[in-house]
């Protein structure tokens, strides 16, 4: 492929092939990325202290039912605020086993923290098995548990635990009998 290129008044024509052209795309999109993230740096909100910036999802949550939503979305904003709320282990506590992707990640977050477990099915946000099957093996991690809603959550609840939880400190059971 012949380029031809006029830009500084003369003309020059250059022969690349398609791998070259791809590299130096590749190369000015990684270029651009970093001016980006450079003149992000100057910006008003980023000049606020990270440990300050860090306390913004839980006071969020005294205001607004759905943090989990909330804190995802601060998480991509940039890649500055994704970095700061991924790295703080205690915003990544709170396990509701609505999505596997979800838990997942929540509890690779949290690290070692303690665990507040919340199993509760709603017909907007619904208890997945699998999901709380991945917290299992960090059952020395809980916190605080709170079950509700039905009897079934009970029930799976003592179907997959057996193993001790030393570290409980509070536990809330809310649920309705089925009369079927």
């Amino acid at each position: 492929m012949k380029l031809c290129d006029s830009t500084f008044g003369g003309r020059v024509t250059t022969t690349m092939n398609q791998v070259e052209v791809n590299h130096l795309e590749q190369k000015t999109l990684e270029v651009l990325s970093l001016v980006r993230s450079v003149k992000n740096n100057f910006a008003p909100i980023n000049r606020i202290p990270r440990a300050i910036l860090s306390l913004i999802p839980r006071y969020w949550g005294h205001h607004h039912t759905d943090t989990d939503e909330d804190l995802i979305t601060l998480t991509h904003v940039c890649r500055g605020w994704r970095k700061l709320f991924v790295s703080h282990p205690s915003l990544w506590t709170r396990l509701d086993f609505t999505n596997v992707d979800k838990t997942r990640a929540y509890i690779e977050r949290s690290r070692s923290l303690p665990l507040e477990i919340v199993i509760c099915k709603s017909e907007d946000k619904p208890y997945i098995e699998d999901a709380f099957l991945l917290a299992v093996p960090h059952v020395k991690r809980f916190k605080s548990l709170t079950i509700g809603r039905t009897s079934d959550s009970l029930r799976n609840l003592t179907k997959h635990l057996t193993l001790p939880v030393p570290f409980l400190k509070e536990l809330k059971i809310r649920f309705t009998c089925d009369r079927s």
